[in-house]
């Protein structure tokens, strides 16, 4: 598998956009890109995520607390 990562360091208020498409034909519907918004570089540093997968499924889901487990929209509609 192949992963790319940019990463830069943000401070303030700031505005991202970004047009994302998948090169070539692939056959991995779980294949993702998107958008990683981290506290830190740690791996389980609290952080929103937004992604398009291969197969066409758009997901946001986040991490509160630096360890917590990830949530994502469906988890609240089930919280209430």
């Amino acid at each position: 598998m192949n992963s790319t990562f940019f990463s830069i360091r943000l401070k303030g208020t700031f505005i991202l956009t970004a047009n994302f498409a998948f090169s070539g034909k692939g056959t991995e519907a779980h294949r993702k890109t998107g958008w990683m918004i981290r506290e830190t570089t740690d791996e389980k540093s609290p952080h929103i995520t937004a992604t398009l997968h291969g197969n066409g499924l758009t997901v946001l889901q986040w991490r509160g607390a630096a360890g917590a487990a990830m949530r994502d929209p469906q988890d609240e509609m089930f919280c209430s």
